[in-house]
């Protein structure tokens, strides 16, 4: 079970161990948090006021296709609204899943857990990655639920407790950031993404350091399949 905060975030990290497990025949579960209403348009010519408006809609029906792609075998939608960015205004909606109930959200989680049964639970890092309140909210959502899901005083309305055997958050692997920066370098090319306060002609020292890694999987097979997934 991976739990992601909105569509599109079934790809990056782990869209390929989705894949891989998908083709050994594991059932995979996608749970997706929000509809990404709040997301970027990058595509100037997609970027009109008619599609901003539906773009929930627009977002659905393309993590409809990326699971399709990446052989997800069941999709939960939790229906939260996308935050947004840190201290934007979409950040004070009460709709949005970073306003949302701990306790109400960690149970609708464990309901899912409970209904599915799965040996391992993928979601975000305590920083949420890189900052996003809903990846942040997605980690809080998902170590409580991973925590109670077993137990069974807590909620037997929710159905039979199941622990989860394995708790994992995604990574950037800091290995892989500095080797992605100096292949770049070697084809002329400026890194897409690096922190303000680092000079692009240094290599990168953000991201998971080595030692800290607990899990990697092999997805070279799959990277056809992530690389369309994300298209």
């Amino acid at each position: 079970m991976a739990l992601r905060a909105h569509p599109d975030d079934e790809c990056f990290t782990v869209g390929g161990s989705i894949a891989r497990y998908s083709q050994e025949g594991v059932r995979t579960v996608l749970v997706t948090c929000t509809g990404g209403e709040n997301g970027e348009i990058v595509d100037e010519e997609l970027n009109t006021e008619e599609n901003r408006a539906r773009l929930a809609e627009i977002r659905k029906l393309e993590l409809e296709e990326s699971c399709g792609i990446l052989g997800v075998s069941d999709l939960e939608m939790l229906g939260y609204r996308d935050s947004g960015m840190a201290e934007t205004l979409e950040n004070e909606d009460p709709r949005s899943f970073n306003k949302a109930d701990l306790g109400e959200a960690t149970a609708r989680v464990v309901a899912l857990i409970r209904k599915y049964r799965p040996q391992v639970l993928i979601t975000d890092n305590e920083e949420g990655s890189y900052g996003h309140p809903d990846h942040i909210m997605c980690n809080r959502v998902g170590v409580a639920a991973y925590d109670v899901a077993g137990d069974p005083d807590y909620r037997p309305d929710l159905g039979a407790p199941h622990q989860i055997t394995k708790l994992y958050y995604t990574a950037f692997a800091r290995f892989q950031i500095a080797g992605a920066w100096r292949k770049m370098r070697e084809l002329g090319l400026e890194m897409p993404w690096r922190r303000d306060d680092e000079d692009g002609d240094v290599e990168p020292t953000w991201g998971l350091p080595d030692d800290e890694i607990g899990a990697m999987i092999d997805i070279r097979a799959q990277l056809p399949q992530k690389r369309a997934s994300l298209l």
